[in-house]
């Protein structure tokens, strides 16, 4: 817990600081300018509300702003050329920033000063330019910066295929020349992308911005170069848009990497001796070069433990850990999460104090079997019947330790809500809750309730 509040910290001061660099460069734009043609500035800031630390020419640095102090020694006589007219202000509140300038007042826009190198006094081509210059600033220093990114080095993801969502075009779109066969339906983890209508694309990038960019209903040939196959394949690849987005998607991920990016403290991790930087080089002895093939491996254990060999590039050290796959479910586009179309029930994680659910006797971890007259309802028809409801008692009944619990009534609150929240899929259950359309399942006359005994004759 203590780790990650101190990277919570970190990250807070990262944006603050980040953000407090884009308002200098906006701010110093203006700042500049204002020099350039002449128009008095009173203060450079960098935050708001009451001043922390100041500096000035002449005074040197100041807890407060130094404005008496400046204004008592110009009263006294002091030279002012000595004294700087500029006060630069790092304030408490570091967000935003400003440039004072005379006879420019934001709170009152008809306060005019009769200075020459007032604000109000310049030509309009030199306020233009003033009011111009934080965003051009910003531009020409965005400009500098992602020079300088790129020649430093900025990595792109290969056009590697890492990962195909089930039922997505391209999961569904079959190499030209062999329609109809099996084998070569759909693209795979670990197929290279050469080309997309004749022009070749260097990385995911360019993949995915070719894709976005595509017709509606317009295939996009896409030339691929798969391990283990002689020559090359060709899929005309129909995009679909991805509602979340409203944009169009063939349904592929860019590789995963085999590097360890992150080890949190205190974890089985930490203490089997992996460091960031390690990579997966082999897994029950046998190579792996890509996380395709190590997911593979791990995934044709069955949930049997494999021995994982992790290396660190630097030294050669090795580790060894034995590591099982879990079940994972998956998920097309903007749809739930499933398994080949087939929906688990849903579990309810958390369970609110003093709210209607808690107090007719929901638990956390509960599986929901049935809800008003719906039952093993997904999340959205839980969802909708709560809020059809209109405050009106419910019945409910849960699945908890292998046997359903009728529970009730439960009557929702003013705002349509029963106090439930945080929903996983039960998947060790080998219940069905529903299918979804277009999916492998749909058809398969399997109802709501049922419950699967055997895959493949495997029980």
């Amino acid at each position: 817990m203590e780790l990650m509040m101190s990277n919570a910290y970190f990250s807070f001061a990262l944006i603050v600081l980040g953000f407090g660099f884009l308002i200098f460069v906006h701010e110093l734009g203006h700042f500049l300018v204002a020099k350039m043609v002449g128009i008095k500035t009173t203060q450079f800031a960098i935050g708001f509300g009451h001043s922390l630390l100041t500096w000035r020419k002449g005074l040197g640095f100041r807890t407060g702003t130094t404005e008496p102090e400046y204004e008592k020694l110009l009263a006294e006589g002091a030279d002012p050329s000595t004294l700087g007219e500029t006060e630069y202000r790092l304030n408490y509140i570091p967000l935003g920033g400003y440039v004072k300038m005379l006879g420019q007042e934001d709170m009152d826009p008809t306060a005019r000063s009769e200075d020459p190198r007032a604000f109000n006094n310049k030509s309009v081509s030199a306020r233009f330019a003033v009011i111009s210059a934080g965003v051009i600033m910003n531009i020409i220093f965005g400009m500098i910066f992602f020079v300088i990114a790129f020649m430093s080095g900025v990595k792109f993801p290969p056009a590697i295929v890492g990962a195909v969502a089930p039922n997505a075009p391209a999961a569904t779109t079959y190499a030209q020349g062999h329609e109809n066969d099996p084998a070569y339906l759909g693209l795979q983890p670990d197929d290279q992308i050469l080309s997309i209508d004749g022009k070749e694309v260097g990385d995911m990038m360019d993949v995915q911005t070719t894709t976005v960019l595509a017709s509606e209903g317009v295939p996009l040939s896409m030339t691929v170069k798969r391990p283990g196959e002689h020559g090359e394949l060709v899929f005309p690849i129909v995009p679909e848009t991805l509602k979340s987005l409203g944009l169009f998607w063939i349904g592929i991920d860019p590789p995963l990497s085999l590097e360890i990016l992150k080890v949190e403290g205190d974890s089985e991790a930490e203490a089997a001796g992996l460091t960031k930087g390690m990579v997966i080089t082999a897994v029950n002895g046998a190579t792996v070069d890509s996380f395709a093939k190590y997911e593979a491996v791990l995934t044709a254990d069955q949930g049997l433990e494999a021995a994982v060999t992790f290396t660190n590039p630097k030294n050669g050290h090795n580790v060894d850990i034995s590591v099982a796959a879990t079940p994972q479910l998956t998920r097309q586009g903007d749809g739930p999460l499933n398994l080949m179309g087939l929906l688990p029930p849903i579990k309810i994680l958390e369970v609110l104090k003093n709210h209607p659910a808690a107090e007719a006797g929901v638990e956390p971890g509960d599986i929901v079997a049935s809800i008003g007259n719906v039952t093993w309802p997904d999340y959205n028809t839980f969802r909708d019947v709560i809020e059809s409801a209109n405050r009106k008692p419910l019945t409910m009944t849960v699945l908890r330790g292998g046997e359903e619990i009728e529970i009730g009534p439960i009557t929702p609150d003013k705002n349509n809500h029963i106090g439930v929240r945080g929903f996983k899929a039960a998947i060790e259950t080998n219940i069905l809750c529903n299918t979804i359309p277009g999916s492998p399942a749909e058809g398969s006359n399997i109802i709501p309730g049922s419950k699967f005994t055997s895959v493949n004759g495997q029980p």
